[in-house]
């Protein structure tokens, strides 16, 4: 009896050792390979010229991470993972939305975008997307002031066709919106760009 418990024991305890080097070996791959595509935004982002003068009226969005909010070059990823307000994480507050310059184009609220799945199997979805060039109901996006819990000045960026804010869940995942009200990880800090 003993033996046998010990020995079913030992073999589940394995297969749990097997199962946490499987995760840890997954999220090191992924995280490799995150590495490797900012990298390749922030190169990209380097050579990148802007199209014209940056607008007078220009602003950046620093997200609860501390990294500004930045549209990527392939249009259809939206990070906060800058130090600094770059070229792509300019944005001009007009017609509704938020366009950017640098891209021309204006963020949208998409509603069908998957972003990830954790290994609890729970999957995001929503994506902030960057690729319309004119706005429309998805394009419309708001500031909201935070509870005074979260600080003073600091917002939020509600989408207004789902009432959803943007989530900033740190600076590996992509920024979607999931909520309808304002958490530790929808509060943004609105700043006047400065060359």
């Amino acid at each position: 009896g003993a033996a046998v418990a010990t020995s079913q024991w030992a073999a589940e305890r394995a297969e749990r050792a097997r199962l946490q080097a499987e995760r840890q070996a997954a999220a090191t791959r992924q995280r490799n390979l995150y590495l490797e595509q900012f990298n390749e935004w922030t190169r990209a982002e380097a050579r990148a010229s802007m199209p014209g003068p940056v607008p007078s009226n220009a602003v950046c969005f620093k997200g609860p991470n501390g990294k500004y909010l930045s549209l990527e070059g392939d249009l259809v990823t939206v990070n906060t993972n800058r130090s600094s307000c770059g070229r792509w994480s300019i944005f001009v507050e007009q017609n509704g939305g938020l366009y950017s310059p640098a891209h021309q184009t204006y963020l949208s609220c998409s509603t069908d975008s998957f972003v990830a799945e954790f290994s609890s199997n729970n999957q995001i979805d929503n994506a902030i997307i960057g690729t319309a060039t004119e706005a429309g109901s998805d394009e419309m996006i708001s500031t909201v002031p935070a509870p005074s819990v979260y600080g003073s000045g600091k917002i939020g960026l509600r989408c207004e066709s789902t009432g959803q804010f943007f989530r900033a869940q740190g600076s590996r995942i992509a920024v979607y919106s999931q909520r309808g009200e304002i958490g530790g990880w929808e509060v943004f800090e609105k700043e006047d760009y400065r060359p």
